[in-house]
């Protein structure tokens, strides 16, 4: 039997919502919403999982446009989640990140989103504000609250769960962050590049990236060559591109992917985290980061169960990363910690298209996956 594909997001419409407001240790005010099952009566309480997201100013439905998502009409995983957990008798908190407004995202502007509470560690304390309010409200069984973590999210519940043990029964990751900050990072502005040049632009598969290539191919994907231009050593001569004198290309023009544009992408990547262009803010979101730790080094210890979706395509967080993660937990001594992999499937768990990943909407397999695993942990 074939799975149909997910809605888009603009046709998801929870059916019992009530609006939550979470006030932090410095004086912040996060809006979020709790969703309930459809025919939820009062006084009742239900099994809840908590969303945290990913990295960037992301509102309570993880909403990406079309162009950022990679799909028509964009994509909000969390709202997509949201629905299928509550038509599994779930309760569900999703809330807007500090900086965001509102739906969209409404994004506070860039002078107001700085310093040290717009980090990894930050968004910790933001996260367990809402742990703790969420324990509170009268719908939920505090018994059996979830933590649901997304890329950056993933190392927010880890660190809570090991932090606060008895106030979480059980962790779903996907897209886990299992190598450090760092290494990810290495792996999506130099690997991850590399990899596609090969795969998507040597069209001849000779070794060599040649003008004619690049630019065919960007045209077939609908990329602008200046928004490459960086990265690539592009320089403009007229109405095209051509490649600068330092990527050594040969006679013919052509550039060797894996001796001179891998040295150009590694040289771009040296200053970590002090990257070229970045923003002091954006710099100290990478320091932080790093000193934070990821799954593998924040989650050993922690006893209780662990769900780990991963997409086998993932180009944002390696699935290596979350083997390894995987065989740190179990090697601490848990044996309630298990993942799947999906083959196909990206970051967002959603299909690629075109050779290119999609962040969502994400693929039903994954979805059912969760909500099997969350309701045998609710039954017992």
């Amino acid at each position: 039997m074939t799975t149909p594909p997910p809605p888009p997001a603009a046709q998801i419409t929870l059916q019992n919502t009530q609006p939550l407001t979470f006030k932090t240790a410095d004086g912040a005010v996060l809006s979020g919403e709790l969703s309930l099952p459809v025919g939820a009566k009062p006084g009742q309480r239900f099994p809840t999982v908590i969303l945290l997201h990913g990295s960037g100013p992301n509102d309570l439905n993880e909403t990406l446009p079309a162009q950022v998502a990679g799909v028509p009409g964009g994509s909000a995983v969390f709202l997509q989640l949201a629905q299928q957990l509550n038509s599994q008798g779930f309760a569900v908190v999703r809330f807007n990140k500090r900086g965001v407004l509102g739906v969209g995202p409404q994004v506070l502007p860039a002078a107001q989103r700085m310093g040290a509470a717009f980090t990894v560690s930050g968004y910790l304390k933001d996260a367990l504000t809402v742990l703790n309010h969420t324990r509170t409200l009268s719908a939920v069984n505090p018994a059996q609250v979830y933590l649901l973590g997304h890329s950056e999210g993933t190392m927010l519940a880890a660190s809570l769960a090991r932090q606060h043990p008895q106030l979480v029964r059980g962790l779903v990751l996907i897209g886990t962050v299992g190598h450090s900050f760092r290494d990810t990072l290495h792996f999506q502005l130099v690997d991850r590049p590399l990899a596609q040049l090969h795969q998507l632009f040597d069209t001849d598969r000779d070794g060599f990236l040649t003008i004619p290539e690049l630019l065919d191919t960007f045209k077939k994907l609908g990329i602008p060559p200046a928004s490459q231009a960086d990265g690539l050593g592009l320089v403009p001569k007229g109405d095209s591109w051509v490649f600068a004198p330092s990527l050594n290309p040969d006679a013919q023009g052509r550039v060797n992917i894996d001796r001179d544009l891998k040295a150009h992408l590694e040289a771009l990547f040296a200053p970590f985290p002090n990257l070229p262009g970045l923003p002091a803010q954006e710099v100290l979101y990478l320091s932080d980061a790093e000193k934070f730790g990821s799954v593998t080094t924040l989650l050993p210890g922690y006893q209780g169960p662990v769900l780990m979706l991963h997409g086998e395509l993932d180009a944002q967080t390696v699935l290596d990363g979350a083997r390894k993660a995987l065989q740190a937990v179990q090697a601490s001594g848990n044996t309630q910690a298990k993942l799947i992999v999906y083959p196909g499937l990206g970051h967002s768990l959603a299909p690629m298209k075109g050779g290119i990943p999609t962040l969502g909407p994400m693929e039903a397999r994954p979805l059912n996956d969760l909500t099997d695993w969350l309701k045998q942990l609710s039954a017992k």
